[in-house]
Formats: C-alpha cells, structure tokens, sequence
C-alpha cells in the first residue's frame, strides 16, 4: 500500500534536535523532534529528511540487521567450540568487544553513505554545514573527545568531517 506523508513523517515532542528513520522496508517512518521541526531552516530540514531518506534508501537498517545476526552466529558457534569455563566467559567478553565494535564501523560507514546521499540530492549542502554546528552546539559535551574511542565506539559521521564534505560539495559545485 503507498504511504502518504502525513504517515511517513511524525514529530516527536522533545526539546532535543534528532532526526531518524524507523520501520521495516515497505513502511518507512521518519521522526523529527520538535526541537528540530521549530528551530531547523528549510536547508537545515531538507538535509536531515535526506539523510535519513538516504539510510532508507540504501537499506541499512536491514543490511545493519544482517551482519548483527551473521554475527551473533558466528559468536555463538565459537563459543560453543570453546566450551570449557575458565576459557569461555574471557573469549565471549573480547568476542562481544571486537564483534560489537565491528558493528559500530558498519554504523558509521552507514552515517558517512546517508551523508554523501543527502549531499548529492540537495539543493544547498551549506544547510548540512549549518545544521551540523547546531548539533555539535547541542551534543558537544557527549560527543567523545579522544580520537580513539571516537574511531572504535562511536558511530557518528564527525562533525568536522561532516563539514568538510559539504564544502568539498560546495567547491564542486561551483567548478
């Protein structure tokens, strides 16, 4: 059955900025906070409906389903080769670590591919720029400040790199 926007897009009541897409292939969901719908301009709004028009588009809910699944199988039939205690508990913690931290760079290449969707289908990416630094204003102190756990735990696109693909996307459009 096609979805209408009004059942595509709902807004949550909230007093923080945050976009995201939810739903299952044929039925997709787009939130937008309050925060968000209220103090967004249009080029601002338009690059988090593409961004997260372009998880949508690119399956990474399902694909990020897949590999979870591909995953805790794997760590499953290890563990069950590895059956004696004292071995098990350490092997299946450093197994949840490397298996989990895998999961979050499959994250990040999603949230990296979302942007370079949005950045391709948008009318101004200095709207990504300027949405960026209001979610970097509103989410600095959480945002993690060591580069690596930054690389290893966190599945973000930064922020400056964020940026710097809209300027590059800027710089290419005017050539």
């Amino acid at each position: 059955f096609p979805v209408t926007i009004a059942e595509a897009i709902k807004i949550l009541e909230s007093d923080k900025p945050f976009g995201m897409m939810v739903g299952i292939p044929t039925k997709p969901q787009l939130i937008l906070s309050r925060k968000l719908y209220d103090t967004f301009t249009p080029d601002e709004m338009e690059y988090v409906v593409l961004h997260e028009a372009g998880h949508y588009k690119l399956w990474h809910s399902v694909i990020e389903l897949a590999v979870g699944i591909i995953l805790l199988v794997v760590g499953i039939l290890t563990l069950k080769k590895i059956m004696p205690l004292p071995l098990s508990l350490p092997t299946a913690l450093l197994m949840g670590l490397v298996l989990g931290i895998l999961l979050i760079r499959l994250g990040r290449l999603n949230e990296y591919q979302a942007d370079s969707y949005s950045l391709e289908h948008m009318t101004s990416p200095q709207g990504m720029i300027t949405a960026t630094n209001k979610f970097r204003a509103f989410y600095e102190d959480s945002y993690p400040k060591s580069k690596l756990i930054q690389f290893l735990f966190y599945r973000g696109n930064p922020y400056d790199n964020r940026i710097k693909m809209a300027n590059a996307e800027i710089s290419a459009r005017k050539n």
